[in-house]
């Protein structure tokens, strides 16, 4: 074969292997990055099936912390104020059945720096006038509502006129209610 004729088959048999060479290394580090793929993927794809496997026990946890959770928090579906608005009537009628008379009852608002993580904590204040034995009572109505409610404040002071009295050295009428402020607290699951 003339020169030029071996110098082309030599440049073209160069040319084809390098471009073969090329082809290789190119599938050879696709199947190493896929393999380094399939490593990465097998936990994730072994974890999905276990969660497939008990979806059963899974659901019925999550049904039993949603049904835990409606005896401590209100719910986050309805707005904050309209929740706040149910425990203070709440709050009052808890007051009426311990035959309390309530002279103010307030919606608070506080920073939410007071919450708890993933809760909103809404604040009725309440004042009433009543027997011991009916704020005995009202505080037994407020430790077994449901969701669950939290004494935040409690003060007690006798009736306004009987201090007075006692203060000058007057007899006393036989009253024995008192004035109690209290402020009471309950939890809302937070909006996501």
């Amino acid at each position: 074969m003339p020169l030029p004729a071996r110098a082309l088959s030599a440049g073209t048999a160069g040319l084809c292997a390098g471009l073969s060479l090329y082809v290789l290394v190119w599938v050879a580090g696709s199947w190493l990055e896929h393999l380094s793929v399939v490593d990465r993927t097998e936990p994730r794809i072994g974890r999905l099936l276990g969660y497939i496997s008990e979806e059963s026990a899974i659901t019925r946890a999550e049904r039993e912390v949603e049904r835990r959770l409606e005896l401590l928090a209100y719910p986050a579906d309805v707005d904050s104020n309209q929740v706040g608005a149910q425990l203070q009537q709440a709050l009052r009628g808890f007051a009426e059945d311990a035959g309390l008379n309530v002279s103010g009852s307030q919606l608070l608002k506080r920073s939410d720096k007071e919450a708890f993580p993933g809760f909103n904590v809404l604040f009725v204040e309440l004042s009433m006038m009543g027997t011991p034995a009916a704020i005995d009572s009202f505080l037994g109505l407020v430790d077994t509502s449901s969701p669950a409610l939290k004494i935040d404040e409690l003060v007690l002071s006798e009736q306004g006129r009987r201090r007075a009295a006692t203060r000058r050295g007057q007899p006393t009428a036989d009253s024995d209610e008192v004035i109690m402020q209290v402020t009471i607290s309950a939890l809302q699951v937070a909006k996501l």
